[in-house]
């Protein structure tokens, strides 16, 4: 993840150079909103049942002490700090400040909510969420929704995966979902495989003494590549902002996925008819090849906008990434009877691609890389329903 870092380091400097001067108010908001964005440590969230193995997870990661096991703890945020400090929010709407981790004299308070200070290194650039919440659908909703502004990554643990919990993180907020683990902590014969709603699956059953040390590296490997993924998002929108208006662009060191941020004139569409495995198996091998499509993304971004040549360059590749996803999906009837609406904007796609050859310059190199984006979050989402 350190490249990644320097990668968001180096994009928070160059926002920070491009003066806000002579920007018009909604490029000077959409400046705010980016600075922002890469100036917050990434948000980690760890949701799931009661028992399944949250708490060890946490352990696994920062340290048995930070939120010892064998106290009764409310939802709680972990961040970096130079040393150990926990801030209470006691149910009176008071808080309670002290040195060190939290204690028994501490959870006899029956706090709402804690905020604990580590100086583990783990923690540099991130704020662990663990939600805690009853085992019942409303309260499980609520904790979701409750967190959805303050997480970039999931964590989803799970003992066996069942029909209720996938009920009800089907129905959690887009947001949760847009990088998101399911971590199989029980011993049963859950399904190993991603499903739709999760971009990775980890099995690592946890016995009283939680995880070893080798399942625990294997989710913090899975969980840097996640944290990495979403990062790039972050990245790579500053870097189409700086293009855009001037700003000088280094090329990251890493491949990067396209930007989550809104399109102009973001599509509308209503809900698609239910598709036949058919239709659902061809839309899986486009938006797969959609996800696939960050290093073209990469080179279709000049590192110099006036660069006649790169540009031209970005111009081909974002034209052959563009033609190939009109062949995936326009050419599957299956997926043009369940859902004409993405085969029409597809084509609109294609033809923005041939647009770029002839108008010139880097200013539509946002408006396609936003375009991607949007297209992948609808596949995405129509993949999950």
């Amino acid at each position: 993840m350190t490249g990644m870092r320097s990668d968001k380091t180096r994009a928070l400097a160059q926002l920070e150079a491009c003066p806000a001067q002579g920007l018009s108010p909604r490029a000077a908001q959409s400046r705010q909103s980016l600075l922002a964005r890469l100036r917050s440590p990434v948000g980690i969230g760890v949701f799931g049942m009661p028992g399944s193995g949250k708490r060890q997870l946490v352990e696994a990661l920062v340290g048995p002490d930070v939120a010892p096991r064998g106290l009764a703890l409310p939802s709680f945020a972990l961040r970096h700090a130079t040393r150990p400090r926990t801030e209470a929010v006691l149910p009176d709407g008071n808080t309670v400040e002290i040195d060190g981790y939290p204690d028994a004299c501490l959870a006899a308070l029956n706090p709402l909510f804690l905020e604990i200070g580590a100086p583990v290194p783990r923690l540099a650039g991130c704020r662990v969420l663990l939600v805690a919440a009853e085992a019942s659908r409303d309260d499980l909703s609520a904790a979701l929704d409750w967190a959805a502004g303050q997480v970039d990554v999931s964590i989803w643990c799970s003992r066996d995966w069942t029909g209720f919990e996938q009920a009800v993180w089907q129905a959690a907020p887009d947001s949760l979902r847009n990088h998101a683990i399911l971590l199989l902590t029980g011993d049963g014969t859950a399904e190993r495989s991603a499903p739709p709603l999760f971009e990775t699956v980890v099995a690592a059953a946890m016995g009283a003494d939680g995880l070893g040390e080798e399942r625990a590296s294997v989710i913090a490997d899975a969980l840097a590549a996640t944290i990495d993924e979403a990062t790039v998002q972050d990245v790579l929108a500053a870097e189409a902002f700086l293009h855009r208006h001037g700003g000088p662009v280094e090329a990251p060191e890493v491949a990067a996925a396209p930007p989550a941020v809104p399109v102009h004139g973001a599509l509308q569409h209503p809900t698609p008819a239910a598709m036949d495995p058919a239709a659902r198996q061809a839309l899986g091998r486009a938006f797969q090849h959609l996800r696939g499509s960050a290093d073209a993304l990469r080179l279709a971004l000049p590192e110099d906008p006036g660069d006649l040549a790169a540009l031209e360059d970005g111009r081909e590749v974002l034209e052959g990434l563009f033609e190939t996803l009109a062949d995936r999906i326009c050419g599957e009837q299956s997926l043009e009877r369940a859902w004409p609406e993405l085969c029409a904007d597809v084509a609109e796609a294609r033809d923005l691609a041939l647009l770029l050859r002839i108008e010139g310059g880097a200013q539509g190199f946002e408006d396609a890389a936003m375009l991607l984006v949007q297209l992948r979050e609808e596949m995405e989402t129509r993949l999950a329903a």
